[in-house]
């Protein structure tokens, strides 16, 4: 009877561990600004997956998005598709990187390529309104992080 107690226990704790990580992700919903106010982040969730944008602002004020993002889940899995737009010259450079979910954080290795090597998302440990993004360019480079924070509209 322990053993089957014990069993049942384990099973438990592992299907709650496979939960939380979509749970996490969905948290991510939102319009998310950079604290350093050159630009934002919007996340929606649509047919269960985590469809994204990034944008930045310019000195002018002009907006233009910089990135297409989206977050799924295939099988236990967490993917991380990140689309990159770049202006060279006359035209526009599409660059794409998949990249796939460590353990159950919101940490991503791209398997395909070094740059970038490792893109992680987390929250404030009390405040659930500011994120921190960690992105890795080389293994034996410091991490860029950029924090942003849960955008809320003014009242004016």
């Amino acid at each position: 009877m322990k053993q089957l107690v014990s069993i049942l226990f384990i099973v438990a704790v592992a299907a709650t561990g496979f939960s939380q990580l979509p749970n996490k992700a969905k948290k991510l919903v939102g319009k998310w600004q950079y604290k350093s106010g050159a630009g934002y982040e919007i996340w929606e969730l649509n047919n269960n997956q985590l469809k994204g944008a990034a944008y930045r602002v310019s000195k002018n004020g002009d907006t233009t998005q910089v990135e297409s993002l989206v977050m799924k889940r295939v099988n236990k899995t967490l993917v991380y598709i990140l689309e990159t737009n770049s202006q060279q010259g006359d035209s526009v450079v599409v660059q794409k990187n998949s990249f796939v979910g460590i353990g159950n954080k919101m940490k991503f290795n791209n398997l395909e390529s070094t740059v970038p090597s490792m893109i992680s998302y987390a929250f404030g440990r009390l405040n659930r309104k500011k994120l921190r993004i960690k992105i890795q360019y080389g293994v034996n480079e410091d991490p860029i992080i950029l924090e942003l924070r849960r955008y809320k509209k003014s009242n004016t």
